[in-house]
């Protein structure tokens, strides 16, 4: 079985937050390709790994009704966390994705 996978409005805001960030922070003109290169990397894990097998992630939150899930997303020395509900019967729903090293979703 395959899944549909949606970005929520919040979701993507962070994906332009993420981008922004690492623009932000770039000193030449290839630390630009590092920005294009982390929202593909998030791209292809959430529409690779989740469309396929979203059941296999870690639970996120309370894991009481385990619908609500994290996926783990290699990029560098750390790499990214996408916040993913799956929505029966055939819909996921990427809610969130933070880097890392941040604290919590925003």
């Amino acid at each position: 079985m395959t899944f549909r996978v949606e970005f929520t409005p919040a979701a993507e805001e962070d994906l332009r937050r993420l981008h922004a960030f690492l623009i932000d922070r770039a000193k030449y003109i290839e630390d630009l390709e590092i920005a294009e290169r982390a929202l593909n990397a998030i791209d292809a894990a959430v529409n690779t790994h989740l469309a396929q097998s979203p059941m296999i992630y870690r639970k996120a939150g309370d894991g009481k009704n385990g619908l609500r899930r994290e996926l783990p997303i290699p990029f560098g020395n750390r790499g990214y966390i996408a916040l993913y509900e799956i929505v029966p019967p055939s819909l996921i729903l990427v809610l969130a994705v933070r880097h890392q090293v941040e604290q919590d979703y925003h």
